[in-house]
C-alpha cells in the first residue's frame, strides 16, 4: 500500500517541460526524495502562457499518508486556481503548509512572489549567495482569512534561484548532527556551477 501511495504521489509531481519551452530563455531541475515512504513535501512548476513561467514549493506539516494526500489536493488547488488568479498572493491556498509561490516573467525577469512562512530561497549570481528577502505572511491556512503581500524582484540573465524544504537545512547525518543553513549557504557558495541540475 506504501509503495502505491509512493507512485501516486511522485504522479502528482510535474513533468520536465519541453525543450522548446525554455528555448534559451531559462533552465529548470527538481528533486523530490521522501524520508519515508511518502510525506508532504511539494514542488510544481508550469507556464502560465508563452512568457510567465510559475514555480511552486511547499512543505506541508505532518509526515506520511495524510501528508501526502494534502500536498496532491495542494498542488491540484493551485493548478486549478492558477488560470483565473496568475498573482501569487492570490494563489496561496488554504491549509497547514509552508509555500512559495512565484511568476516569472521570461522576457523582463520580474520575478513576481509571495512566501508563507516557507524557507527563504538563495539566489546565485556573480555577487554571490544571498537570501531572497521577504515573507509575505504566516504559514498558509494558520489564520482564516489572512491576506499575503505580493513581492517583487528582477532575476538577472545567468542568476540561479535555489528552493527548498527543511529536509535540507535540518536533515541530520548518522551522529545527528543537524546539516544547517550555514553548511547549505557554504556548499551554495563554493558551487563550481550555476547550473540548476549541477547546483
Amino acid at each position: 500500500e506504501l509503495s502505491a501511495a509512493t507512485e501516486i504521489q511522485m504522479g502528482f509531481l510535474p513533468k520536465p517541460l519541453p525543450p522548446d519551452v525554455a528555448a534559451g530563455r531559462f533552465s529548470l531541475a527538481a528533486s523530490l526524495v521522501p524520508a519515508r515512504e511518502v510525506g508532504g513535501d511539494l514542488y510544481d512548476f508550469f507556464m502560465l502562457d508563452d512568457r510567465h513561467l510559475c514555480f511552486i514549493i511547499g512543505d506541508v506539516s505532518d509526515k506520511g499518508v495524510p501528508a501526502s494526500l494534502f500536498m496532491s489536493m495542494t498542488l491540484t488547488l493551485i493548478r486549478s486556481r492558477a488560470g483565473s488568479h496568475p498573482s501569487p498572493d492570490h494563489l496561496m491556498a488554504e491549509g497547514n503548509v509552508t509555500l512559495f509561490i512565484g511568476v516569472l516573467d521570461l522576457d523582463t525577469g520580474e520575478l513576481l512572489y509571495a512566501n508563507g512562512g516557507h524557507n527563504p530561497p538563495l539566489r546565485l549570481g556573480d555577487d554571490g549567495v544571498a537570501w531572497l528577502k521577504g515573507i509575505s505572511g504566516p504559514v498558509v491556512g494558520a489564520m482564516e482569512g489572512m491576506n499575503y503581500t505580493l513581492l517583487r524582484t528582477v532575476v538577472r540573465p545567468g542568476e540561479t534561484l535555489f528552493l527548498y524544504t527543511d529536509g535540507v537545512n535540518e536533515a541530520m547525518n548518522a551522529e545527528g548532527d543537524v546539516y544547517s543553513n550555514e553548511a547549505m549557504f557554504r556548499a551554495l557558495a563554493s558551487s563550481p556551477s550555476r547550473e540548476p541540475a549541477s547546483v
